[in-house]
């Protein structure tokens, strides 16, 4: 069965830049932020959707050392549910014909906010705004669902589309 996607574009910006712009009918908000730190926005987007966790991240080695204690050693860390509503939002947003753009921000602009900007202009074909000039490469693969092997370090350099290769060092 073919979905037929309505998405015009898809960008990212940085949270003050967010907490500016005027909502449009037309435009869905994807809001990142630290955990306890909501963005300031005004109402009235197409769409809303705010999740909440830190820029960092974890390989699946740490995971496994943590062990059931693994929760409570990542709190505020990027998580399965975190990924899951993600999801679920780009797809309601992509098949919603009144949306054309989407919009999503985190404090700088620049890495969680770009990596979730970057797969959905992979997954649904949007057309990315802007160069991607470095992201977090876990929301990215989490949102792939890819994980780190064990030993493996993720690294946040720079990123040149569309060479979309994981660099790990070992």
């Amino acid at each position: 069965m073919e979905t037929s996607f309505h998405m015009k574009s898809v960008t990212f910006v940085s949270q003050l830049e967010a907490e500016t712009m005027e909502p449009r009918r037309d435009t869905a908000m994807l809001s990142v932020t630290d955990p306890g730190e909501p963005a300031v926005l005004q109402s009235g987007w197409a769409a809303l959707l705010r999740v909440e966790f830190i820029d960092a991240y974890y390989t699946q080695e740490e995971v496994d050392r943590a062990g059931k204690y693994f929760r409570r050693c990542f709190v505020g860390y990027m998580m399965q549910e975190h990924t899951d509503k993600v999801r679920d939002f780009l797809q309601r947003v992509a098949q919603d014909r009144k949306i054309t753009r989407l919009v999503v921000h985190c404090l700088h602009g620049r890495r969680r906010s770009t990596a979730v900007a970057l797969y959905a202009a992979d997954y649904y074909n949007f057309h990315l705004e802007k160069e991607v000039t470095q992201l977090n490469r876990f929301v990215y693969y989490m949102l792939k669902d890819k994980m780190a092997p064990a030993g493996d370090e993720w690294r946040f350099a720079p990123l040149s589309r569309p060479a979309l290769e994981l660099v790990v060092h070992g």
